[in-house]
């Protein structure tokens, strides 16, 4: 499990009773491990993520700086969107 392929999903979970498992899903293949050494990188994958994401109201802000209000006219510069 070493990075991050394009495409690929991860999911980790974590029991109280039993080792906690790590999944991998890519174009090529479908693998759950208990390795440690695999468990470690996907916490630090995930802890990293969740420094790195915006939080809700950022995603907003961020999201609506995407958008201008529509153009009136075709030749008007700016965004296409509307």
């Amino acid at each position: 499990m070493h990075g991050v392929q394009q495409g690929s999903r991860r999911r980790a979970w974590e029991y109280e009773k039993a080792m906690p498992v790590a999944f991998v899903d890519t174009d090529l293949a479908k693998v759950f491990v208990q390795d440690p050494g695999a468990i470690v990188r996907t916490r630090l994958l995930f802890n990293r993520l969740d420094e790195v994401a915006l939080d809700p109201e950022q995603s907003r802000t961020r999201l609506a700086e995407y958008v201008s209000p529509p153009r009136e006219e075709l030749d008007d510069p700016g965004t296409r969107m509307a």
